[in-house]
């Protein structure tokens, strides 16, 4: 379900509005060449499948998806930070603010009940950790 969820993302953040390539090069001066934008995705989606599955493998899948719900939170509130100061439609901000953002908060609030304290801050620390990569990512146009 989440990699669908991601897709959907995707998909609006390629094809919504002028799409992310020319907002991003429009509002930042910062140019992501869109063949690299697909293989970074296509690599999210890879990763993303990989992560559920080797946490349904040794056990993890609580840790992993606090991570996936603090990515998914931290993107819908900077996608709807960005509308706002701008005035003007983000690319993703529809996913963001309808799936992500309640998503996240649903899985923040059920983790912090059934995880201990140390694991819950661990692992919302690695979530934080991947958005700040993938946002400097964006950033440096998709080059590492």
């Amino acid at each position: 379900m989440i990699p669908l969820v991601y897709l959907a993302h995707m998909a609006e953040e390629i094809w919504g509005g002028e799409g992310y390539v020319a907002y991003t090069e429009r509002m930042h001066g910062v140019h992501i060449d869109p063949q690299r934008l697909l293989l970074l995705d296509g690599l999210a989606i890879a990763l993303l499948v990989v992560g559920v599955l080797l946490a349904r493998r040794f056990g993890f899948q609580k840790w992993m998806l606090l991570i996936l719900g603090t990515l998914a939170l931290i993107n819908g509130i900077r996608h709807t930070i960005t509308t706002i100061t701008t005035a003007a439609y983000n690319p993703g901000v529809v996913t963001g603010l309808a799936i992500f953002i309640p998503f996240g908060v649903l899985v923040l609030v059920r983790m912090k009940r059934v995880m201990r304290n140390a694991e819950y801050l661990a692992a919302l620390s690695i979530g934080v950790g991947i958005q700040v990569g993938v946002t400097i990512l964006a950033l440096r146009g998709g080059k590492i």
